[in-house]
């Protein structure tokens, strides 16, 4: 065990509850344990990479071929995308804070949870891509749900533009026997064909390549995945959106970090704030956006 290491344990960590390990490519890992559960929470991104609730199988997809290296994007668990969502000319696709060392700011346990919170500031680096300056705050907490929530204080004396999404992996037996209800009646925009369209009444089935923004009617869906017998709750707060994204085996096949027919065993709804729900945060405000997800048995 590195000094590093050691003295995390020693400093936050907590028997049986909280302890920090080496992951691969030598980032921090941080476990967290509760009496509802298990998860993991990645230093290096601030990503959860898996959660795994008392008597369920693993909630989230964490590729077999993940990269875990300086600069490099964790395919899997729950990214991080911030201060931009999606493209971004000359600058890494979905934001900086995915590829970013986080730092412990604390951690915390009572009977009913277990909790680590990370900070990421900006430095130099971020300013030379992003010229904001700004405080985050990840707030993990592990009870008889998983909930994230991050909070972002504009430090600055301009207001500050964010797009900004968790982006969660739901594992699944097979994408082609997964529902989403929640959607129903709900307007949305098919990035694949770009065109608008209203969601039909019955749950959602993926047939195909699938990239669309949804504005649900309420801030929750239901993933039923009716391989693993097992239903997924997500409800979120601080964004109006949904992005429901699978890349089908065209679009796997551009991803060096997926194996072949990974797509069929993953599906991300993803939370976020972009488009005509991006946000200006004014000087010294704060914006949150939290997310929280439930296993049950269908």
């Amino acid at each position: 065990m590195s000094d590093r290491i050691a003295q995390l344990n020693a400093q936050y960590g907590a028997a049986g509850r909280i302890a920090f390990r080496e992951g691969e490519g030598g980032f921090t890992v941080a476990q967290l344990v509760c009496r509802y559960g298990a998860c993991e929470l990645s230093l290096y991104g601030g990503q959860v990479l898996s959660y795994r609730p008392v008597g369920h199988g693993p909630v989230l997809y964490l590729s077999p071929k993940a990269v875990f290296a300086e600069g490099k994007t964790i395919r899997g668990g729950i990214p991080i995308c911030w201060p931009w969502f999606g493209k971004r000319a000359g600058s890494p696709s979905h934001g900086f804070a995915r590829t970013s060392r986080w730092t412990l700011v604390e951690t915390a346990y009572t009977d009913a949870y277990t909790e680590a919170v990370l900070g990421l500031k900006d430095t130099p680096e971020t300013r030379a891509v992003w010229p904001y300056p700004f405080e985050l705050k990840l707030v993990a907490r592990l009870g008889d749900c998983l909930r994230l929530t991050l909070s972002c204080a504009n430090t600055g004396d301009a207001p500050m533009p964010v797009t900004q999404a968790f982006h969660p992996y739901f594992r699944v037996r097979d994408i082609r026997r997964v529902r989403v209800s929640g959607l129903e009646g709900a307007a949305c925009h098919d990035y694949v064909t770009d065109s608008d369209s209203v969601c039909g009444e019955g749950d959602w089935v993926a047939e195909g390549p699938t990239d669309r923004l949804v504005n649900p009617k309420a801030n929750g869906c239901v993933i039923h995945d009716d391989g693993l017998g097992r239903k997924l709750t997500m409800t979120f707060s601080g964004a109006r959106s949904l992005v429901v994204w699978n890349p089908w085996e065209s679009g796997e096949k551009q991803m060096a970090d997926l194996d072949p027919g990974a797509y069929t065993r993953f599906l991300c709804v993803e939370p976020v704030c972009t488009g005509v729900t991006a946000l200006s945060i004014p000087p010294d405000g704060t914006a949150s956006l939290s997310l929280a997800i439930q296993s049950a048995n269908a």
